[in-house]
């Protein structure tokens, strides 16, 4: 299992891992803490937005801006 954790570790330390959030990223030896998830979470809601799209596009619903809040938030968490 250990081996399995560095691999993991290994790739997230990777710059292109977290394009276009490098910036973001904290140093290797340091942990993600509240910090970083908190800043690169609004990023990551837009993941939200494209399977809100998706489920609206394969079942022709349409979209409000309700549904747009609700996803975005649903992809921070």
């Amino acid at each position: 299992m250990r081996q399995i954790e560095d691999f993991v570790n290994a790739l997230t330390d990777m710059d292109w891992g977290w394009w276009p959030m490098v910036s973001f990223r904290p140093p290797k030896e340091r942990d993600i803490d509240n910090r970083v998830l908190f800043k690169v979470s609004p990023i990551f809601g837009g993941s939200g937005l494209i399977l809100l799209v998706c489920f609206a596009l394969l079942h022709f619903t349409s979209i409000t801006i309700l549904n747009v809040g609700v996803s975005y938030l649903l992809g921070c968490v």
